[in-house]
């Protein structure tokens, strides 16, 4: 966790999107983590595929996040319907 690489799949979750908005038009993606080579700029390729999508305002990529496991907590609480 923490890391983004093109092989955790966010080009098809990026891809899905539009598929899902077209369900729940209020969806919002959270991608957490940072680009695990520093000579690429891949969240930044999939921020701008987003955009390319029409998808971007539904996106937010927050980067690197020391505390990226309690945020899953909380939308792992959120989709369990946990209070």
């Amino acid at each position: 966790m923490g890391q983004v690489t093109p092989e955790k799949g966010l080009r098809e979750f990026v891809t899905a999107a539009p598929i899902v908005l077209r369900e729940k038009d209020n969806a919002h993606f959270v991608v957490i983590g940072a680009d695990s080579a520093p000579d690429r700029d891949f969240v930044g390729e999939m921020a701008d595929y987003a955009g390319r999508l029409g998808v971007a305002g539904n996106f937010t990529f927050t980067g690197f996040r020391a505390d990226a496991e309690r945020i899953q907590a909380i939308y792992d609480s959120l989709l369990s319907g946990a209070p």
